[in-house]
């Protein structure tokens, strides 16, 4: 459970911690860092985005939950909504229903007319508010009404049309229906002016706020459709199997401009991945594209991938960045080891999780990292229901673990011509045995420099 950025909580049945965003860069815990939810902020609205975000806070295991919001985001690619309602317009109007200028509560005829009289002549800054706010919410009724009157000659989604059908029934109510039918003439007798703030802000306060949030709703699913078009994003198919699955073609990380694609296939007895790869071939980009993958899958959204076929997970957990804890006095290798024991909780409390871990056991001497490697490796690969993707620079332990039939052996494709690396990014069958450490540190100049300090 995590509280994401934005103050939404995750309350669900499919597990995802704060580290696990952090790593994947789901949120914006950081200012001027990317993050997944930013590819989404194009809405019309504020209040488009916020939706946006209850979604990306709201990961689900439940089948029938995802189908409904693919089946809305489907509809949006092929119906593209327009609004006549401005992102400023919509702000006013939300501020205008908390506004702390009092609407006319009084119910006597004689007495309402005075206090309007009063307000007119006394106080013109309230006069002018209420008419910059009526046309507002004028404006604002016109476009739910011309938005149900285009969806109501086209099939929409079951999930979809519960909203609809609520809207609909709020604008029968009779001031907003007058309203959402008519024009606000520019000089609208004042004391008619006063008689409708006061409904709207006393009477129909909660049902302009519904109509709000199904406007945001409508927003932000549309533009979910629109950036995945884009972005030549797809939705997953999910299999209903008992066994782990996992499947992508073509997955990309989508904060890179011309990313290099990958296929990956786990099931059928096959349910972990031992990666292998020099520095800076790609490997941990490639990890956080499956992440991402997993995690928009489980929102319902479309993903990464040209095509995705996955079963339903219960969560999803990662170590890729794991930090030491000062705070508490862990050192960089103690946190990795607790990282990996909460996963192995997770396994055991939660059943069917994806777990992505990237250069295990990195915090101590070669020796430790192998053995412990080897025990987390073999260990974790007794588990049948979930997958494991792990990568790793220890490139002799694959041959420790060779014969243990579940896992599938990946590297990051590098090639050497004339002494220089060729990175291809790509992933394919088989171990990497490349090392490219000590050549990259050379390439940096490092020894050369301290040779310059010598000298002077």
């Amino acid at each position: 459970m995590f509280r994401a950025s934005a103050g939404y909580k995750i309350i669900s049945m499919f597990y995802i911690d704060n580290e696990t965003t952090k790593d994947l860069e789901i949120f914006s815990f950081e200012k001027k860092k990317a993050s997944l939810i930013e590819c989404f902020k194009k809405t019309n609205f504020l209040g488009g985005y916020d939706k946006i975000q209850e979604i990306f806070s709201s990961p689900t295991n439940d089948l029938q939950e995802l189908t409904d919001r693919q089946e809305i985001i489907r509809f949006f690619t092929k119906f593209h909504l327009s609004f006549e309602s401005s992102r400023e317009d919509l702000d006013y109007i939300e501020y205008y229903l908390i506004s702390t200028i009092e609407p006319l509560r009084t119910s006597n005829k004689v007495s309402f007319l005075l206090e309007a009289i009063a307000y007119r002549l006394l106080v013109k800054r309230v006069y002018d508010y209420n008419v910059i706010s009526l046309a507002k919410v004028v404006r604002f009724l016109h476009d739910v009404r011309k938005i149900l009157e285009e969806l109501s000659v086209i099939q929409v989604p079951s999930a979809l049309r519960s909203h609809m059908e609520k809207a609909a029934t709020i604008l029968e109510k009779r001031l907003l229906k007058r309203l959402a039918s008519q024009k606000v003439r520019k000089r609208l007798f004042f004391v008619k002016l006063f008689a409708y703030d006061s409904d709207l802000r006393l009477k129909y306060h909660q049902d302009i706020k519904m109509l709000l949030q199904i406007m945001y709703m409508l927003d932000a699913f549309s533009t979910i459709a629109r950036v995945a078009e884009e972005r030549g994003m797809s939705l997953p198919l999910f299999k209903e199997t008992d066994t782990p699955a996992l499947e992508m073609e073509g997955v990309v990380h989508p904060f890179l401009t011309d990313p290099v694609s990958n296929d990956l296939r786990l099931g059928d007895g096959r349910n972990m991945i031992f990666l292998t790869g020099p520095n800076m071939a790609g490997k941990t980009t490639l990890l956080k594209s499956i992440g991402i993958s997993v995690f928009m899958a489980h929102l319902g959204l479309p993903v990464p991938c040209r095509n995705m076929r996955l079963s339903i997970f219960n969560g999803l957990i990662t170590n890729i960045n794991t930090a030491d804890n000062l705070k508490i006095g862990y050192s960089y290798y103690y946190s990795e080891v607790k990282r990996v024991k909460s996963v192995a909780e997770k396994f055991r409390d939660n059943r069917k999780m994806v777990w992505i871990g990237d250069e295990l056991f990195r915090g101590t001497n070669i020796k430790d990292a192998y053995d412990a490697s080897k025990l987390i490796v073999t260990s974790f690969a007794r588990v049948k229901d979930s997958i494991m993707i792990i990568s790793s620079h220890l490139v002799e332990l694959a041959k420790e673990i060779d014969a243990i039939p579940t896992i599938t052996f990946q590297q990051m494709k590098t090639l050497v011509k004339d002494g220089e690396p060729q990175f291809t990014y790509t992933m394919s069958e088989g171990v990497s045995d490349i090392r490219l450490g000590l050549y990259i540190l050379k390439k940096e100049g490092i020894e050369e420099i301290i040779t310059e300090c010598l000298r002077d």
